[in-house]
């Protein structure tokens, strides 16, 4: 290293031209390098690709080709094509010794975007975080929760944990529990959830809603209401559907369990 040191401070004196040259052909490929893979990710020719692997793809040549573009602007300026292979490559060694957790990354990435088990848009759980899929590079994987926040994978992370896609089907099923009092009559529980889920014009009636009795216990009955619905649908209808239930039962009737606590005093 100090051998190659002496020899580009040598090299400097003599060759002030040409690293002017290789300066100015670094800062104008920089720019065109960044224009083009802005243009991969926003431009018309872009937009028909894949989000997913657009962008992917996009901040993949825009790291490679700004590397490229340093070593050749390196050899313009007439630097020892031996020093500079001595340099890369114990450079390399070092590099990669520190950036093993980044190579994971790019590799799983890679994983990702050949397996695709999420796209970006997809409402996902993966290494334990849920949200909205918003970007997928080299590194990493974003995600936006539905609170707003903004959490950031490792792919590394995201390749090798458990993965939950709840946008890849275009159907779901809406399962709804409700606890019921001793005593209450099944029928009317059962045939009331059923007037409720079709009375909801957002609920599939193919399959056709179910209402079934599931569990018995301290507590209470325990009944389930089973909807399939389209998948942009969940939300709206589990909440207008839970709505709709308890001002049903308060009308018709039908109690829910009431908590009891027992209080016993000390002699």
């Amino acid at each position: 290293m100090k051998d190659f040191f002496m020899e580009l401070a040598a090299w400097a004196t003599t060759r002030g031209i040409s690293i002017v040259i290789a300066l100015l052909i670094l800062a104008i490929g920089w720019g065109i390098i960044s224009s083009v893979t802005k243009k991969l990710k926003k431009g018309k020719y872009g937009k028909k690709m894949d989000p997913t692997v657009r962008n992917f793809v996009a901040n993949f040549c825009n790291i490679g080709l700004k590397i490229i573009l340093v070593v050749t602007v390196i050899v313009i300026m007439g630097v020892p094509e031996a020093s500079i292979a001595a340099v890369l490559a114990s450079a390399g060694v070092t590099i990669g010794l520190a950036l093993q957790g980044g190579l994971s990354n790019i590799a799983s990435g890679i994983i990702l975007l050949i397996t695709r088990p999420f796209s970006i848009g997809d409402f996902v759980t993966v290494a334990g975080e849920s949200g909205t899929v918003t970007d997928i590079n080299i590194y990493y994987t974003t995600i936006l929760t539905p609170d707003n926040k903004t959490i950031t994978v490792p792919n590394s992370a995201a390749s090798t944990s458990n993965i939950t896609n709840f946008s890849i089907e275009n159907k779901r099923r809406v399962d709804i529990t409700a606890l019921v009092a001793y005593g209450t009559d099944t029928e009317l529980v059962k045939n009331t959830m059923l007037e409720i889920a079709n009375a909801n014009e957002k609920v599939l009636r193919d399959p056709a809603p179910a209402a079934v009795l599931t569990s018995m216990n301290d507590k209470g009955v325990e009944f389930a209401l089973r909807m399939w619905v389209e998948n942009s649908d969940y939300w709206t209808v589990h909440a207008a559907v839970n709505e709709a239930l308890k001002a049903s039962f308060e009308e018709k009737g039908i109690s829910v369990p009431k908590m009891q606590v027992n209080i016993h005093q000390a002699k």
